[in-house]
């Protein structure tokens, strides 16, 4: 396998130690230890070829992998406003009824 342009060797291994370390936004180490029970998930994510695709191949995918969880993550926080709001009308139509029935 061809060795990996220097920019990107250097990119890389600031990449894998960011995940495997731990930080206020990451459980680094918990988060690895999960991935590593799933056979090859924690390669893919560090990009460590291993005879597979590229490392920069590998870094695409998981980027690509990121983009789509966003916008998934954009839909899921629509959808949940939609019902929190339909929720909060339907609330109040019924404190309305309620309120209706009492002063009958």
């Amino acid at each position: 396998m061809r060795s990996e342009p220097a920019e990107l060797e250097a990119f890389l291994l600031k990449w894998r130690r960011a995940i495997t370390n731990q930080s206020d936004l990451w459980e680094g180490p918990r988060a690895v230890g999960e991935l590593g029970r799933e056979a090859g998930y924690l390669d893919f994510i560090l990009c460590k070829p291993a005879g597979r695709l590229p490392s920069i191949w590998m870094l695409r995918g998981v980027l690509g992998e990121v983009k789509d969880y966003r916008e998934q993550k954009e839909i899921w926080q629509k959808e949940f406003r939609d019902t929190e709001i339909f929720l909060a009308k339907i609330a109040q139509q019924s404190a309305r009824a309620r309120g209706q029935r009492r002063s009958s």
